[in-house]
């Protein structure tokens, strides 16, 4: 029997054909993506295979990685981790150092490291994954397509962007050589490449990647498959991030409505989509909603003992951002100091997403009238944008406005002039001439120079 895999894309419409054993039933219901009745079965086989008192009898240790793989989809990353690490135990002692199987293990192994935020664990499973297939294991084309794309899923969240391109580019022409380009698990690289190009802040591309894995999944499945809630959340991220917050939110509620019609109502995986609703209530200025919003996405996640995960981080910035907009500013920098400290533990001190809380708590500072403070913080956040991204990027633009008022604000014309022409040729490189922001840079670089030379009027030497 095949073994199950956390990376396949299954077709839901799977029928029930006499199944072989209860195991082989309990496989069918994951590849439906009913995963209670699928980890009740398993559990069934595991309690029934435990030896008696004085029984000598051997548990077939695959049940373990069934298990671990129903409990990854549920969105119990450590459970799953445990039981992976007993399915490694158990196995590997019966395999060799070129078994395919014991590839995949690692893969698995390095897969759920990373959902915990165990980024250097995770990519020592990668390198032993691959160092696996080095010695001469026989992977199927498909089992070396996911562990590539796998690598460069990692490589993205630890900012190697570059490197994540390549090997997300390297798994797609390993699946189109081999399947074929209609092959479903191609649109879940597609979507790994429009993450890439959003992270790059190149928001056409990622859309355009994105709506490809769309149409693949619908082309080959059902509008509702479960897959397409994570492509419709990644579409509505970017339509907000290009404030086409109508077009955002008609996204997020198609994913939601697959997570509630497929997965449990506190699978892990809609944390994300509920943060992204927060952010466009946030967005429209109903800020009490959006923190019930980010607090129900931090609550899937402490539920899961993840609470120094870097999304949880994300939640707490978010909640920071609600509260500045509330006039609540000292529980807006306990937020955003919070993150800082949950993403500097598991990612270190030159993450991109630092950016984002370093730029928040320059904001607050700026409308506190702490000019030092807002620099410090606006600086922090220019220095990892430049470590991170050559080149123009949007959120460079957004920093450079920001300080553009700042130093508008202390009468610092000159300075601020120039920061807002630096914003508005980034936004006109990134968006084209046409969008909001770089239209509202136009309209504010001509205030800054009436209010120069209003300022210079005013301040003549007689």
């Amino acid at each position: 029997m095949e073994p199950l895999d956390i990376h396949r894309v299954y077709d839901t419409r799977l029928k029930v054909n006499k199944p072989n054993s209860i195991r082989h039933l309990g496989q069918i219901y994951f590849k439906q993506f009913k995963y209670n009745e699928a980890k009740k079965l398993f559990l069934s086989i595991l309690e029934e295979g435990k030896p008696q008192e004085g029984e000598e009898k051997e548990i077939d240790p695959d049940i373990y990685n069934d298990i671990a793989c129903v409990e990854y989809k549920l969105g119990n990353y450590l459970k799953s981790l445990s039981l992976f690490l007993q399915y490694h135990d158990l196995k590997a002692r019966t395999l060799k150092e070129n078994d395919p199987e014991l590839s995949r293990i690692y893969k698995n192994l390095g897969s759920v490291s990373h959902q915990t935020a165990m980024y250097e664990e995770a990519s020592e499973y990668f390198d032993k994954a691959l160092a696996v297939y080095e010695k001469g294991a026989k992977l199927s084309p498909i089992d070396l397509a996911i562990l590539i794309d796998e690598i460069g899923v990692l490589q993205r969240e630890t900012a190697l962007y570059d490197k994540s391109m390549e090997n997300h580019l390297k798994a797609l022409k390993i699946y189109e050589e081999n399947y074929g380009k209609k092959f479903p698990d191609i649109a879940r690289v597609y979507d790994n490449i429009g993450f890439v190009y959003r992270f790059l802040g190149k928001y056409d591309e990622a859309l355009q990647f994105h709506h490809q894995a769309l149409r693949l999944y619908t082309e080959i499945f059902h509008k509702d498959h479960p897959n397409l809630a994570h492509t419709y959340t990644c579409i509505g991220v970017i339509h907000r991030l290009k404030i086409e917050n109508h077009i955002a939110l008609i996204n997020f509620e198609k994913a939601i409505n697959i997570f509630a019609r497929y997965l449990a109502t506190g699978h892990i995986d809609a944390a994300k989509t509920y943060n992204n609703i927060g952010l466009i209530q946030h967005e429209l200025g109903q800020h009490l909603k959006a923190i019930e919003q980010f607090n129900k996405s931090i609550k899937l996640y402490l539920d899961n003992n993840l609470e120094h995960h870097p999304e949880v981080a994300k939640f707490y910035n978010n909640i920071g951002l609600a509260n500045d907009a509330l006039g609540k500013w000292n529980v807006a920098i306990e937020c955003y100091l919070r993150s800082e400290e949950i993403t500097k533990r598991a990612l270190g001190d030159t993450h991109p997403t630092l950016a984002s809380y370093y730029n928040n708590l320059g904001v607050v500072y700026k409308t506190n009238n702490y000019f030092r403070e807002a620099v410090k913080y606006y600086m922090k956040c220019w220095y990892i944008l430049n470590v991170n991204f050559k080149g123009p990027h949007p959120h460079k633009g957004d920093i450079l406005f920001n300080l553009g008022l700042l130093y508008q604000k202390f009468e610092r014309y000159d300075e601020a002039l120039k920061a807002m022409n630096r914003s508005t040729l980034i936004y006109q490189f990134s968006f084209g001439k046409k969008h909001t922001k770089y239209l509202r840079n136009r309209y504010k670089a001509a205030n800054l120079e009436c209010d120069q030379d209003s300022f210079d009027k005013n301040n003549k030497f007689p």
